[in-house]
């Protein structure tokens, strides 16, 4: 990471580094971008650095092992003189939302952004003046977004450096925004050790494929791609016997129902709707194979699929389509296989490729892919690019 032409020359590097995270996307709140967000908060104030997270008057834990400010407004500019009066307390900011970035222009310790995918291909968060926000016209969300994207690309020359997710949300930066390359480091989200459990006794080879998806059922999240597993299953039922699992819950759970009934299959898939952690990692025990075949659209991405490794934790190989730009999470014939697409015909070959070289795909190969996807070490690689960057 560079720092930008306008930041501060240098900065004093405390330690321990004293860091205000800006997290509006939090527990209870659910999601990969809200449990990001707690893992490395939760990571960093473990390794000793002095954290304290700014988030939204709902969010938050209990039991912090750092300092909560529930300060962030729903237009996060508006809170900009709060976090200004905290400055003194903090050597730096880093910001959890691309939307955030526009921050950077009235705040004057350095200025870190991570990046996940939609929150700047389509962005959701406010970041543009109150009338914008409100406006209710047919052409106001076009709009909206449009204006949303120039607010943060104008900001991103304030910004000390930039993470993301994955190489691949790295390239749509370059991409969105021409980035120098060299400013972004790619920082992949953490796996909680909850998810590093043995193979279960509930798995057996000679009965049914056991297949697992785990994704919220989202009108909005069609990408996750839940209809094309569900044609698969019906395509090979005749000659694979198949169970299905599909743990999450949301407003597109009845088309899936729906789906699953018109397709003839309905026996063969449970929707469990949301579960509780003990319940989610049972799940993981008793599946032979994780799939997630997520599209890629010009609005919408899979950043990076946090699912895929915590699978893997669990010694749960995985499919994942090169199509839907989550193939940093999946190596092929390490912890799973990349299919080249989303369709069904090609989740059907990556389902049969899997079926006849099963003993390929050990538990014992997975969960050591996982290893280095554990907080500890995330955390402390996104640290050092921190450092590295201050003293740039």
């Amino acid at each position: 990471a560079h720092p930008s032409p306008d930041a501060p020359s240098s900065t004093p590097i405390h330690t321990p580094l004293r860091i205000g995270v800006l997290a509006p996307e939090f527990p209870p709140m659910v999601g990969g971008m809200a449990e990001l967000a707690r893992g490395l908060a939760q990571s960093l104030a473990g390794s000793g650095d002095e954290i304290i997270l700014y988030t939204r008057p709902t969010h938050g834990l209990d039991d912090a092992p750092f300092e909560e400010r529930r300060v962030l407004s729903a237009l996060p500019g508006d809170s900009l003189p709060e976090l200004a009066a905290d400055e003194p307390r903090v050597d730096l900011w880093l910001a959890m939302n691309a939307g955030l970035t526009p921050l950077a222009k009235g705040l004057r310790r350095p200025f870190f952004a991570y990046f996940h995918g939609n929150d700047f291909v389509n962005p959701f968060l406010a970041c543009g003046p109150a009338w914008l926000e409100r406006l209710r016209r047919p052409y106001a969300a076009t709009v909206r977004h449009a204006l949303r994207r120039r607010a943060i690309a104008a900001a991103l020359p304030r910004a000390r450096g930039l993470f993301t997710n994955s190489h691949q949300t790295a390239a749509l930066i370059t991409d969105r925004f021409g980035v120098d390359r060299g400013r972004i480091q790619v920082a992949y989200p953490g796996v909680a050790d909850v998810f590093f459990q043995p193979p279960g006794t509930e798995r057996d080879d000679d009965g049914p494929l056991r297949l697992l998806t785990v994704s919220r059922l989202s009108r909005h999240s069609r990408r996750k791609n839940v209809d094309g597993v569900l044609e698969t299953v019906a395509q090979l039922m005749p000659r694979v016997p198949i169970r299905y699992t599909i743990v999450g819950d949301g407003d597109d759970r009845e088309r899936l129902e729906a789906l699953a009934r018109q397709l003839g299959i309905d026996d063969a898939v449970t929707f469990t709707g949301a579960v509780e952690v003990d319940e989610l990692l049972a799940a993981y025990r008793r599946a032979d194979l994780f799939v997630m075949a997520s599209k890629a659209s010009d609005k919408d991405v899979e950043g990076f699929g946090i699912v895929y490794t915590e699978a893997a934790a669990g010694g749960v190989p995985s499919i994942c389509s090169r199509e839907g730009g989550a193939t940093d999470a999946v190596v092929d014939g390490r912890n799973g296989i990349l299919i080249l697409d989303s369709s069904p015909p090609s989740i059907a070959a990556g389902i049969e490729r899997f079926l006849a070289e099963r003993d390929r795909f050990t538990a014992e190969s997975a969960r050591d892919f996982a290893e280095a996807f554990r907080w500890p070490n995330i955390a402390a690689g996104l640290r050092r690019g921190l450092v590295e960057a201050l003293v740039d």
